[in-house]
């Protein structure tokens, strides 16, 4: 079920709306495993990820094998129906409205830590799923992808093997090579996804920095270019301004913390480290028309 009684977003003093899938009560014997890798589908399991959204702190790889669903990416809005595949890497942003899937919609997903694939060299495909998280499947790669997940689930259901942790770590290691080799068929340049190489920097601070860093000047100078040339980069390659894209990740957050924490609107100014509660308020309802309240209790 998406949305289930049981809530299995992360809750620690440091984070608050992290979607934490390594929740099995079954799977492994191998704790170590059962921490850092998952697999199930969304019948099986419960996640609690409809209404409000959340960011992702693992790799997750979810393929739609019947019905259909509208979910917002990464703040961009995907169709899904059979043979979508969605893949979301950490800090990706997921958010799937109430009604906006088919009661018959399942989706067969596996999601790993970056601990567990630490002896892979991942760092520009994980990149390049932030910018491309959904590729729809013709049906031959669709049946290879399924078969790739059915043999996953095969190895994370064999406990009798005494060499199960090993044998999931390498099979994992051969699927992402082999689900790799599909995906970059639909990336158009996956060197550079971005097209420009400071475009990319800023959002790799950005994700780092949203929540304390509110001026253009900051991300401009640590990427070494002025001000001007960042704004006018960022807003020709995407469509918004600096100043836009830290607001959306402000709110985008707050909307989560809103929904999933009892957190009140002073300790969520002093979160995003706004002077007090008052200009916290004032900037919520400005961008949403609304006080964080009347969002909490919509």
């Amino acid at each position: 079920m998406l949305n289930g009684d049981k809530s299995y977003s992360k809750k620690t003093n440091e984070d608050f709306l992290f979607l934490d899938v390594f929740h099995q009560e079954k799977g492994p014997d191998d704790e170590y495993t059962r921490n850092n890798f998952v697999v199930s589908d969304t019948d099986d399991d419960q996640l609690n990820i409809v209404g409000h959204p959340v960011i992702v702190n693992s790799i997750i790889v979810a393929l739609c094998v019947r019905g259909e669903a509208d979910v917002r990416l990464n703040f961009k809005t995907y169709h899904l129906t059979k043979g979508s595949c969605v893949v979301l890497a950490t800090e990706s942003m997921f958010l799937c409205e109430e009604g906006n899937y088919s009661e018959d919609f399942l989706a067969d997903y596996i999601s790993f830590s970056l601990n567990y694939t630490k002896e892979l060299d991942l760092r520009s495909f994980f990149y390049d799923i932030k910018k491309n998280p959904h590729i729809q499947l013709k049906d031959s790669e669709y049946k290879r992808v399924y078969d790739i997940y059915k043999n996953l689930k095969f190895r994370y259901e064999d406990n009798g093997n005494t060499y199960q942790k090993e044998v999931i770590q390498y099979s994992l290691m051969v699927a992402i090579c082999d689900f790799s080799d599909i995906y970059d068929k639909y990336v158009v340049d996956p060197q550079e996804p971005e097209g420009d190489p400071y475009v990319r920097k800023f959002f790799d601070l950005l994700y780092k920095y949203y929540q304390t860093k509110r001026k253009t000047d900051f991300y401009a100078e640590k990427i070494c270019i002025t001000p001007k040339y960042l704004s006018r980069i960022v807003k020709g390659k995407t469509g918004y301004t600096v100043q836009e894209w830290i607001f959306r990740l402000i709110l985008f957050e707050s909307k989560s913390l809103l929904k999933t924490t009892n957190m009140n609107v002073v300790e969520l100014a002093s979160h995003f480290h706004f002077p007090d509660s008052t200009s916290y308020g004032k900037f919520f309802k400005k961008h949403e028309g609304m006080t964080p309240l009347e969002y909490r209790a919509k």
